[in-house]
């Protein structure tokens, strides 16, 4: 009897256990729960108004809510606390041409910009390349140094161009 007893305890866990335990050992950013939306009404406006560059038009982006959201090829993410807060969101884009993931936008609340947030958001960049089959996944972004000293990427050898 006492046999039985032992067996039981060297039982692996529930896996609803193992996830718990997992997010207890988490911090910060890695915290939240990217979840898909259709609807950019739903994120926060001060998160949208803190993007840069700020010349951004966001009534106009809410206008083409429809047009955007229902594009097989946007990739709309908000990042939720256990409360469902909104406490980020990320807007990428597959090109169904080249296969590759454009990101145009991510914010995530001043509370987490500090956290170490770019491992987070590359395991699921990673994850959302695997799934949609993507060759690649690139950033446009204002500031290239945070990137390159939060996780492992380089730049890219497509340039941006502007038309004067």
């Amino acid at each position: 009897m006492k046999k039985k007893t032992a067996a039981k305890e060297t039982m692996p866990k529930a896996k609803s256990d193992v996830i718990q335990k997992t997010q207890e050992k988490q911090t910060g950013f890695a915290r939240l729960k990217p979840i898909r939306i259709f609807d950019l009404r739903l994120i926060p406006m001060y998160l949208m108004k803190q993007v840069k560059p700020r010349d951004i038009n966001f009534n106009t982006l809410l206008m083409a809510n429809k047009v955007i959201t229902e594009n097989p090829a946007t990739l709309l993410y908000v990042y939720v606390t256990t409360n469902h807060q909104i406490k980020g969101w990320l807007w990428a884009t597959m090109n169904v041409l080249n296969r590759e993931i454009l990101v145009h936008i991510l914010s995530v609340d001043k509370e987490y910009q500090n956290t170490n947030i770019l491992p987070t958001v590359r395991e699921q960049l990673l994850e959302l390349k695997a799934t949609f089959k993507a060759k690649s996944v690139t950033f446009v972004t204002t500031r290239p140094d945070a990137f390159l000293r939060g996780i492992p990427c380089k730049k890219s050898k497509k340039v941006l161009m502007e038309v004067e």
